[in-house]
């Protein structure tokens, strides 16, 4: 019983950070992509990030214009938080 326990906990430890990668549906890590004229002048930038209870970094490539578009997004949707909790009092 206790054999049987530790390989499957131990199975489950080697298996977990593939089933946080498979879930990813845009994940397309593995694959070749081919290059297009649009990508050579807005290049790709890759960042890693850890998410609570991984283990493993995750890679996740956008164009720099995605990425500043996101900036722009995020900055965007935190001022108006402010702006709204600001006004509720």
């Amino acid at each position: 019983m206790r054999i049987q326990l530790i390989g499957l906990v131990s199975a489950l430890a080697i298996l977990a950070p593939l089933a946080g990668v498979a879930a990813e549906p845009g994940n397309t890590a593995g694959t070749a992509q081919p290059v297009a004229v649009e990508q050579q002048t807005n290049p790709v930038v890759c960042h890693y990030f850890y998410y609570q209870g991984t283990v493993i970094n995750q890679q996740i490539c956008r164009t720099k214009h995605e990425w500043e578009r996101r900036r722009f997004a995020e900055q965007r949707f935190i001022r108006e938080f402010q702006l709204h909790a600001l006004s509720q009092n």
